[in-house]
């Protein structure tokens, strides 16, 4: 398939991009390039950090547990062996924990939207452990104080609602469909300065593929408790500057009951060329040399039409869910990601998003994929006004520094990462 107007240069330097699943137009011209990574310039020195003291930096910090939404499950490392915690004492904070799974106090789409529209109902045993909680007078100041920053938005007090109300909003935290995974550290052991947090790309891969596995899971138990849930959000801003409230490594989870703007383009562009994706990737990262790295079951590239660098790691195989995948390939996808980010650095802005396949579909289909998004630029008057992005980052030079960096840490990644910018067949999908 040639479609030339996807990308065009001229002699003057200034390259067009148009990606037409986001439906996103970009100029990159040398004369307002920037550097290839932005950092964080705001760090500062801490007391050094010990795996085996109480971090108290912020709510999602294990110290501060009480200011935290109720943990559903939490890993554990012990000796290089995993194990996993269901609904840990609150101040259980004695292992080296990894990650833990629970609500996100500030939902997106509420609880009772789910509730009011489809009639959902709090499974009885969750409603025994919130009765359980307001029988404990530490768990009960606890889950009051988190329902009253909640309604403090609404200049409104706990005072004023009774117990029995009080245990109907606390359920939310038990049953609710907008989860996090917060990691169990918010610096790394023997951090020194603000910049050393807990991040994807500076823990070890194997811990990294923890992470994914427990998001997958999470996507089949909200799937199993809400069948409205027609597509499962994962996303996470990482630092201030790509919008993260708290700069404690988190990823949010979010059942919704619509697709979104680009799932829906993509439903659209394919019902005319079923693999319009594959042969529109294809034949970008062809013509500009933007493979980056792969394994047997995904490889890495650089996506164009974005208003800053945009980095996506694709899976290969034919199962078009995340949770449907099989382990292996869940850890190809988790090792991909986990090389990117290591790359980058946690001194880098981004973004980073899942996009698959929707729940209950058949006549469309895609594969699941992370898209991670470098925070490098902010729109002005100009896109505002002609709706065309400007990148100052040129895709390829981008691909090529990525590459040459990673080829320098390849150490640090899981040995089944081979970096390369050789062109990519259309056989190399299997979900088409």
């Amino acid at each position: 398939m040639k479609n030339q107007h996807w990308i065009s240069k001229d002699a003057s330097g200034i390259e067009n991009y148009y990606n037409p699943i986001f439906d996103q137009h970009t100029i990159y011209t040398p004369y307002r390039s920037a550097p290839i990574f932005t950092t964080n310039k705001n760090v500062k020195t801490i007391t050094p950090t010990n795996i085996g003291i109480e971090e108290h930096y912020c709510p999602f910090c294990l110290g501060e547990s009480f200011l935290a939404t109720p943990e559903k499950l939490r890993s554990v490392k012990s000796q290089e062996q995993i194990t996993y915690i269901p609904y840990p004492a609150l101040q259980d904070d004695s292992q080296n924990v990894l990650f833990r799974r629970q609500a996100n106090l500030f939902e997106i789409i509420c609880y009772d939207y789910w509730q009011d529209k489809y009639n959902i109902i709090t499974p009885p045993e969750d409603l025994v452990r919130i009765d359980k909680a307001f029988d404990d007078p530490q768990l009960k100041s606890s889950l009051q104080g988190l329902l009253q920053l909640n309604l403090q938005k609404n200049n409104q007090d706990i005072k004023d609602f009774s117990i029995a109300e009080q245990k109907k909003m606390c359920e939310y935290f038990y049953n609710g469909f907008h989860e996090l995974l917060t990691s169990g550290r918010h610096y790394l052991p023997q951090a020194t300065n603000s910049s050393e947090l807990f991040h994807s790309g500076y823990i070890p891969w194997a811990d990294h593929r923890v992470s994914f596995e427990m998001i997958c899971n999470t996507i089949t138990d909200m799937c199993a408790r809400n069948p409205f849930i027609t597509f499962i959000t994962v996303f996470q801003n990482w630092l201030s500057e790509a919008g993260a409230s708290i700069e404690h490594w988190h990823k949010q989870i979010l059942g919704i009951d619509f697709w979104g703007h680009v799932l829906l383009r993509e439903a659209s562009l394919t019902k005319d060329c079923s693999t319009f994706y594959r042969d529109f990737i294809c034949e970008t990262i062809n013509q500009e040399n933007l493979l980056i790295a792969e394994n047997k079951h995904a490889f890495a590239y650089i996506e164009i039409g974005g208003k800053t660098g945009r980095i996506t790691i694709c899976s290969k195989s034919k199962n078009l869910r995340p949770q449907e995948h099989t382990l292996e390939e869940i850890h190809a996808m988790s090792d991909l990601s986990h090389a990117i980010l290591s790359t980058i650095t946690p001194l880098t802005p981004y973004n980073e998003k899942w996009f698959y396949t929707p729940f209950h579909q058949e006549d469309f289909v895609t594969p699941w994929r992370i898209s991670i998004s470098l925070r490098a630029n902010v729109n002005a008057g100009f896109e505002n006004i002609t709706q065309k992005l400007i990148n100052p980052i040129s895709p390829k030079k981008l691909a090529d520094a990525i590459r040459n960096l990673m080829t320098s840490k390849s150490a640090y990644f899981a040995p089944n990462i081979t970096i390369t910018s050789k062109n990519i067949s259309p056989d190399m999908f299997e979900y088409i």
